[in-house]
């Protein structure tokens, strides 16, 4: 694209002077930059030559099927997962603390899902759907994991691995992975430019991740009261969906996603 603004010496200067406007406009929607549109002249030199030059955003794709998604849907989310995660291991390392280990998790779901809708530029009602979806839900356990370890005083399964900083940054890593690769589908959504009409299979995924969202959310107030009854310690819950399933919870979210 930017060899076009050094054409040979021996084209005219009308085409040489075309061309480089052209490939200096289209450098110019690469970096973002809102251009007025002026519709070229039928048959003229200049609606010919804007004609072979494409759209930035066409050339900054990845092909996944049928889905053209944007580099930076991937590359950028990627990038912002992990500077969370890593960020607040440093913390986390320095106060020997695992509280806010779950919420930092959280915050990388809702990050990388507002930033991957965001950057897209495409705002369909599946892209908005889906991606609420997910805020919604980790909102909600983000939440409802931080009251807990205020409450508990913390996580015992990071009780020795905290106070090894090496051994605790896998943890925070394999967290920003975790993030990553579930909100792949969403990014990868986000990302394309096409935007098919919602059909039968939109309503299957909304059933399923309501039932999902709702079983997972009383199976861990459930636990979370039995466990909170002094007369219960050491016992397995065994009320509510608890009666039915071993970990309904972990059910409840495989619905979901």
């Amino acid at each position: 694209m930017l060899g076009l603004s050094r054409p040979p010496p021996l084209w005219p200067p009308r085409v040489t002077k075309s061309l480089a406007l052209s490939a200096d406009l289209s450098l110019l929607r690469c970096l973002g930059v809102r251009l007025p549109h002026v519709k070229p002249r039928h048959g003229s030199l200049d609606s010919r030559v804007s004609n072979r030059i494409r759209p930035c955003s066409a050339g900054m794709g990845v092909q996944f099927g049928s889905l053209d998604v944007r580099e930076m849907s991937l590359v950028g989310t990627l990038v912002l997962d992990f500077a969370i995660n890593w960020l607040a291991w440093g913390v986390a390392a320095i106060f020997q603390t695992e509280k806010f280990y779950d919420l930092t998790g959280s915050i990388s779901y809702i990050t990388v899902g507002l930033a991957s809708l965001l950057n897209s530029g495409f705002y369909h009602a599946r892209q908005i759907g889906a991606t609420s979806m997910v805020l919604l839900w980790t909102v909600r356990l983000g939440g409802f994991l931080f009251y807990r370890a205020l409450k508990t005083g913390g996580d015992s399964r990071f009780d020795e691995v905290k106070k090894n900083p090496g051994q605790y940054f896998v943890y925070w890593t394999l967290q920003a992975v975790w993030v990553w690769v579930c909100s792949l589908p969403v990014i990868l959504l986000n990302g394309a430019s096409r935007n098919p009409g919602l059909g039968w299979t939109d309503v299957i995924g909304i059933v399923l991740y309501t039932t999902g969202f709702l079983t997972e959310m009383i199976a861990d107030f459930q636990k979370f009261a039995f466990k909170s009854d002094p007369s219960n310690k050491g016992r397995f819950v065994d009320v509510g969906l608890w009666q039915y399933a071993r970990f309904p919870q972990y059910f409840g979210e495989m619905l979901t996603w």
